[in-house]
Formats: C-alpha cells, structure tokens, sequence
C-alpha cells in the first residue's frame, strides 16, 4: 500500500496533444484501507475512478515494473467503483521488458482503456523499457480521447514533461558536492539524465517525491537547474511532492489536502544559475512555495492563489529578533 503527496491536475496544465481527463501524481507513502473513507487518498482516488463513456464500466490497469506486484491498488480501485455505484475492472499490467511493452497479451488492455495508474517503482526503467513501444502508444491514445492517468513515487515523477529518469541514485548531497555531478546523468549513454521525450503529461514541470522525508530539497534544486541548463528555460517550475498530501486540481484551480505539503520552486527574472564542476550548486532568487490543505493555485501557472485563502490560515506577522524568537528550535519527524 503506498500513495500520498498527490497532485491532480486537468488538461490546462497538461500535455498539449492528449487530452486526459485527470491527472493524479502521488508523492509516495501509504494509503488508506478500502472501506475507509477517511484515509487521505480516498478523495483524490475517486478522481480517476470516474465513468467518462457514460457505460458504469471503468477499465483501469495499473503499471508496474515489479515482478510481483500487490495487489494493493487494483484491489483498492476496484473498491471505489463498488462505492461509487459503478463497475471498476482494475488489474495489475506487469512490464519487466521492452518485449513485454510490445506484447499485446500483456499490454493491449491500455488501448482504449479508462483511466491508467503507474505504480512506484524505477522511473528510469519505464524511460528505458516503454519509451517508442506499443505501450508508449496506447497510453498516448488513451490520454488523447480522455482517459486519466496516476503514478505514485517514480509513476508520479514519469508523468512530468522534464522526467529525471537516468536510472541513477542521485541524492541531494550529490548536488552539494558537485553541480555536475554523474549521478545526474543518463545511466546507458552518459547523456542528460532529463528526459522530455516520454509521457509529457504534466507540461512545463519536473517532479520529485518522498519530498520531506527523504531530503530531497538539494535534489530537486539540481534536477531543476539540470532541466533549466539543458533546455535553456527559465519558465520551468519544480514540483517536490510530499508523503501523505495531495495537491487535487480541477478547472483552473488546485487544491492541497492531506497532511504534509506540496512544494512549488521557481526561477526568477533575477535568478542565476551557475553550476561549476567539482564544486556546489549556485541557484539564486527562487521563488519557493510550500503549501498545506486548504490553500489552492492556478493553473497552467502553478501559482499560489492568494484570493483564496482557507480559513484555518492564520495571519503571522514577524516581531523582529528578540528574546521570543530567540530560543532553540527544535523539529520533530520522521525520515526515510
């Protein structure tokens, strides 16, 4: 069982030649047990479980990479059509190869299909295993006449136009070590590790997840500038995803729910960029949103909608230094 950190978006954020109905990315971490309603990911779910043919039947495979999947997702997907008065057929798609992505006994139930789901797991082998196969294609056609589409963990990560799927353990301390370290590089060719040649679902933006939980600020920051420094585009927004949180978007609007926080980096007209080899990182003037449930932003910009402010927000307004904000800080929580 795992999801969190979600980000659901419609097709004014998203890939400009599909046209998927939603879009669900999750920052990874557990999800709640079918039958619980109360569980954070229960609303979000319910986004791509929808009937878009009007017939009360959803097809909705689920990706994955791994040998033996769980059972977890179908099973959980399948339960919320149960919910919802409709019949789910969800079921797990196994691709452990290129020949498996070209294997119509294997992938031909995404032609055509509902709603997608891709599951955690190694985003850099989905680049290398689906990229230009039968399975690329379907997914592709299915977007394009209004399926949805989820991942979790490296699904989420898949869905991003600048996808970081090199098929490397990069770590923030990498980036702090060295701007250019290998570890940002493309696995099999040596080459960008940034690929914008893939699933583009999510236009504009990289993501990264298990946000807070496993340090991943310096991470994002050099994926960031990696894509930035390859593309020459200084519009691009990084998106890192929290554990246990969704980002939920419809129309033109989005909205946190769950318990951690969705963090939204961007450059700025004043933003510089260095990135010297053998030495640290250098990327100034950011603009760095961290968002809670209840705040909402705009799409396709990603910007913070301050109209909309939720009424659990309370204003703060900083005294200056003194002896009330002088004391020791402490931070409790959890890592991975």
């Amino acid at each position: 069982k795992f999801f969190v950190a979600c980000l659901i978006l419609l097709s004014l954020a998203l890939c400009g030649t599909c046209k998927p109905r939603a879009v669900v990315a999750c920052g990874g971490g557990h999800g709640g047990d079918p039958g619980d309603k109360s569980a954070w990911n229960y609303l979000p779910f319910k986004k791509l479980v929808e009937d878009i043919n009007g017939d009360n039947v959803v097809t909705f495979p689920v990706l994955t990479g791994y040998p033996d999947p769980t059972s977890y997702l179908p099973t959980y997907f399948n339960w919320l059509g149960e919910d919802m008065g409709i019949t789910v057929d969800s079921f797990n798609v196994k691709i452990n190869s290129v020949d498996d992505a070209n294997n119509d006994d294997i992938v031909g139930k995404v032609k055509d299909c509902d709603a997608i789901f891709i599951s955690g797991g190694d985003q850099g082998q989905y680049y290398d295993q689906w990229k230009g196969t039968k399975l690329h294609q379907y997914i592709l056609d299915s977007l394009e006449k209004g399926a949805s589409i989820g991942g979790t963990s490296a699904g989420a990560m898949s869905l991003a136009e600048y996808d970081f799927a090199g098929g490397k353990d990069l770590i923030s301390s990498d980036i702090m070590e060295d701007s250019q370290t290998k570890y940002l590089d493309d696995n099999n060719d040596g080459g960008s590790g940034i690929h914008n040649d893939f699933l583009s679902v999510v236009k504009g933006v990289t993501i990264d997840t298990h946000f807070t939980q496993r340090g991943r600020l310096g991470r994002l920051l050099g994926i960031l500038a990696r894509a930035v420094w390859d593309y020459d585009d200084y519009s691009l927004t990084g998106i890192g995803l929290e554990q246990t949180t969704c980002l939920i978007m419809e129309g033109n609007t989005g909205i946190v729910h769950g318990i951690g926080s969705v963090n939204i980096i961007k450059p700025t007209k004043q933003t510089k960029l260095k990135r010297p080899k053998g030495r640290p990182l250098v990327f100034t003037k950011l603009h760095f949103d961290r968002i809670v449930q209840g705040w909402k932003v705009k799409l396709p910009s990603f910007e913070v909608d301050y109209s909309n402010i939720p009424t659990s927000a309370k204003k703060i307004q900083y005294p200056g230094d003194g002896s009330s904000n002088s004391r020791k800080l402490t931070i409790y929580g959890d890592t991975e």
